[in-house]
C-alpha cells in the first residue's frame, strides 16, 4: 500500500511513530516522500551528532527524550549482509541497507574509501533537509583526515594529535571557516593558533593536556567558560591574568575558569596582591556550583578546609575564587559587593530557546545598575516597577543579562510573580519551568515547574514546613537536586516520586530517603550507609518488592566492609566474553546527564531480577553504580549483545 495515497494528517502521524532510520531510507524513494518528510518531522530534532572515526556516525538526536538514531557510513559491506540497495545523488553513489544489529547503528551507508568526503557531505546534507532546518551539528574528530565543515556545527570536540604544522594549518582553517563554536574540547591535542583566531572566541573551551600552552591559550581567550586540565603555569602568569580581569583590562565575557594542576609557591602573595576576601557570615553559600550547558557541566568548588574567598573587580562585580595546591576555581557572578554584602542578590529569569543553548536573562534587582543612566517606570497588574535595557553592554552584564527590572525588597514576591505571569503569556504556552533556589524568602510556587533545586540550609521549624509545603502543593518533579540535605519528609510526600533526585550531601539519610524513593534515577553524594542496608534495598529489587521504576543509582563514597558478601548474596554474574561493552553509558535527561561507570580493573558485572530483566552494577573504588536495563539475561546471552559508547553533550 503507498504512504502517499494516504491523506496527509494520516501520513503525518505513521511518520511521527517511524525511526529516523527508517525516515531516512524511506527518504530515497522518491522526490515526493522526501519533502514529505521534511515537513513533519524537522521541528522535532535537537541536534546531529557527527562523530568523525571509522566508521563515520551521524547521530539524531530528538528533542523531547534525548533519545538518539544513528546512521553509520562505512567503506566495507559487514559480513552478515546479504544485498543492498544501490542510490545515486547528485552522482554520487553508494549502497543501503538499514536495521543493523548493533544497538545504535540502525542503518548503514556503503562507499568506495575514495568517495569518503563526498559520501559523508551527500548524507549530511540529506539528513539537515530532512531534519535540519538549523538544527546545531556536534562534531567529534578522531581521524585527522577527516574533519568536514559542516555550516551549522557548534560544537567541535578533537581527539587527535597535531605534532606537524600541516595539522595546524588545517585546524586554523577549520575554525576560521565554521561560525565561532559554542563549545570546543581538545583531547590529545594542543595547538598555537594565531592570537585572533576564532578558536579563542568559542564561548566555552575545555583542554585535557594543556602543559605550558595554558598561560597562551588563556591570555588570549575571549569567551565565557575555561577549563585547563594537565595546566603548567606560573604563579606571576595566574597574578597577570587575573589582574587583568580585576582592572576590566581583558575577559570582559569570562564566567567560569578552571586550572589544574596548579600549585602555587606563594599563596599569600597572590591573595594579597588580588586583595582576597572573605564571605560575611550571613552570606548562605553551597560547597558547589554548577553551570549546566547542554554539552558541559561547570563545577565551581568552594575549600573544605578554609574559608571561602572572593575578589572584587573595579566596577564592584565579585567573583568567587578557590586558590588551593591543586586547583584554581573562579567563578565570575553578576552581582556587586555591595549587593552580596547586604544579601541582596538578584533575582533571575533564564528563558531558553528550542535547541537549549541561548538563553535570555530578565533580572530583578533592588538597585539600579551603576552603569544605567536611566530607567522607564511602567505599571503591570496595578504594580509599579521600573525596567531598563541592558542591551550593548556586554562588558559589565557578560552577555548574558537583556534587560533589567527595579523593585523594592518589600514587594519581592509580587514583582516575581509580575515577572513570570507576563514572560508565561507572552512565551510560555505550557513551556516547563526550572526553580533553583538559595533563600526561604523566595521559593514561588509557580504551577509550570517541573525541575527544582534547593540550596537551603534547614535550621528552624519553618523552613521545614515550608519545603513539606512546597511539595505537596507543586506538581510531581522531574527533577530535584538538593545541595544540602533536608530534614526527613513524611512518606507520602510527592519528593519521593521525583522521576530523579540528586543530593549533594545526603549523609545519614541515605537509607531513609532511597526507601520511600519512588522515582527512575537516582544520585546521593556525601552518603553514610551500610553493607547491611545497600543489601537490603537491592534485594528489594531483585525480589521485585520495590523500585520498579528505577533505572538509574549512584551511592557515593561507598565502602562495603565485605564485597565478598554482597555479590554472593545477590548473585553477581560475569558478562561472556562475546558481549561488547562501552567503558560509560549516559542516560541523558533534559535537566541532568546520569553516568553509568564500568570498571577498568576488574569484569563487568550484572545482576538478574526474578522476571529475567538485568541491572548492570559496579562496586568498587569506593562508590556504588546500579543501571537497570529493559532487556532480561536470556537477550543478553542469546544476541551478543553489542553496545556502543554513547557520549551525548
Amino acid at each position: 500500500m503507498n504512504l502517499l495515497n494516504f491523506p496527509y494528517l494520516v501520513q503525518k502521524e505513521i511518520l511521527m511513530k517511524m525511526g529516523y532510520d527508517d525516515l531516512f531510507l524511506l527518504s530515497f524513494t522518491s522526490k515526493r516522500m522526501q519533502n514529505l518528510i521534511k515537513s513533519v518531522q524537522w521541528k522535532e530534532i535537537l541536534r546531529i551528532d557527527c562523530y568523525a572515526e571509522i566508521p563515520f556516525v551521524f547521530a539524531i538526536i530528538h528533542m523531547d527524550t534525548i533519545c538518539r538514531a544513528n546512521i553509520a557510513c562505512k567503506s566495507e559491506k559487514p559480513y552478515f549482509i546479504e544485498t543492498t540497495d544501490a542510490v545515486e545523488i547528485d552522482g554520487n553513489h553508494f549502497s543501503l541497507f538499514g536495521k543493523y544489529t548493533t544497538k545504535f547503528d540502525t542503518c548503514c551507508v556503503i562507499y568506495q574509501t575514495l568517495e569518503e568526503e563526498d559520501i559523508i557531505e551527500v548524507v549530511y546534507n540529506r539528513l539537515d533537509f530532512l531534519f535540519g532546518k538549523n538544527t546545531p551539528v556536534m562534531m567529534w574528530s578522531r581521524k585527522f583526515n577527516m574533519l568536514p565543515k559542516f555550516p551549522q556545527t557548534e560544537i567541535t570536540i578533537l581527539e587527535w594529535k597535531a605534532e606537524e604544522g600541516a595539522k595546524y594549518t588545517r585546524l586554523e582553517e577549520y575554525f576560521e571557516t565554521m561560525p565561532i563554536q559554542k563549545f570546543v574540547e581538545l583531547i590529545k591535542m594542543l595547538p598555537r593558533l594565531k592570537e585572533d583566531s576564532k578558536f579563542y572566541k568559542a564561548e566555552s573551551l575545555v583542554i585535557n593536556e594543556s602543559g605550558e600552552e595554558a598561560e597562551y591559550i588563556l591570555s588570549n581567550f575571549k569567551g565565557k567558560n575555561a577549563v585547563f586540565y594537565g595546566a603548567i603555569i606560573s604563579d606571576e602568569s595566574v597574578l597577570t591574568l587575573l589582574k587583568r580581569w580585576k582592572h576590566m583590562n581583558g575577559f570582559h565575557s569570562l564566567v567560569f575558569l578552571e586550572v589544574a594542576p596548579f600549585k602555587p609557591r606563594n599563596i599569600e602573595k597572590i591573595q594579597k596582591e588580588l586583595d582576597f576576601q572573605m564571605f560575611p557570615a550571613n552570606v548562605n553559600l553551597p560547597s558547589t556550583e554548577i553551570i549546566n550547558y547542554p554539552y558541559f557541566r561547570f563545577s565551581f568548588k568552594f575549600p573544605s578546609n578554609t574559608p571561602p574567598t572572593y575578589i572584587v573587580r573595579d566596577d564592584g562585580i565579585v567573583a568567587y575564587i578557590t586558590l588551593d595546591k591543586r586547583h584554581i576555581y573562579f567563578q565570575v557572578k553578576s552581582f556587586t559587593e555591595k549587593q552580596l554584602v547586604e544579601n541582596e542578590t538578584p533575582i533571575f529569569f533564564v528563558i531558553l530557546t528550542k535547541n537549549r543553548v541561548e538563553r535570555e536573562f530578565i533580572k530583578c534587582e533592588t538597585e539600579k545598575p551603576y552603569f544605567i543612566e536611566s530607567t522607564e517606570a511602567v505599571g503591570i497588574d496595578g504594580k509599579q516597577l521600573e525596567v531598563c535595557s541592558l542591551f550593548g553592554k556586554l562588558e559589565y552584564t557578560g552577555g548574558y543579562d537583556k534587560c533589567c527590572v527595579i523593585y523594592k525588597p518589600s514587594e519581592k514576591t509580587d514583582i516575581m510573580e509580575t515577572v513570570y505571569n507576563r514572560l508565561d503569556s507572552l512565551f510560555g504556552k505550557n513551556k516547563p519551568m526550572l526553580m533553583c533556589c538559595r533563600r526561604f524568602d523566595i521559593l514561588p510556587k509557580f504551577p509550570k515547574t517541573e525541575a527544582t533545586v534547593l540550596d537551603l540550609e534547614v535550621i528552624e521549624r519553618a523552613h521545614y514546613k515550608s519545603i513539606k509545603d512546597y511539595f505537596d502543593t507543586m506538581p510531581i518533579q522531574k527533577l530535584i537536586g538538593l545541595i544540602r540535605m533536608i530534614p526527613r519528609l513524611k512518606k507520602n510526600s510527592k519528593f519521593y516520586k521525583a522521576e530523579s533526585l540528586t543530593i549533594n550531601i545526603s549523609g545519614a539519610e541515605t537509607e531513609y530517603t532511597l526507601l520511600n524513593f519512588k522515582g527512575k534515577n537516582a544520585v546521593f553524594y556525601g552518603a553514610i550507609i551500610s553493607d547491611e542496608s545497600v543489601l537490603t534495598l537491592l534485594k528489594r529489587w531483585k525480589n521485585r518488592k520495590a523500585f520498579h521504576s528505577i533505572v538509574f543509582l549512584e551511592i557515593e563514597p561507598f565502602k562495603p566492609e565485605n564485597v565478598e558478601k554482597i555479590q554472593v548474596e545477590l548473585d553477581f554474574q560475569m558478562f561472556p566474553a562475546a558481549v561488547n561493552l562501552p567503558s560509560t553509558e549516559i542516560i541523558n535527561t533534559p535537566h541532568f546527564n546520569f553516568t553509568f561507570e564500568f570498571p577498568s580493573e576488574t569484569p563487568p558485572t550484572y545482576i538478574v531480577r526474578d522476571d529475567g530483566i538485568i541491572a548492570y552494577i559496579t562496586l568498587d573504588k569506593g562508590c556504588l553504580h546500579f543501571l537497570a536495563k529493559s532487556f532480561t539475561e536470556k537477550q543478553l546471552l542469546e544476541s551478543g549483545y553489542s553496545i556502543r559508547q554513547s557520549t551525548n553533550y
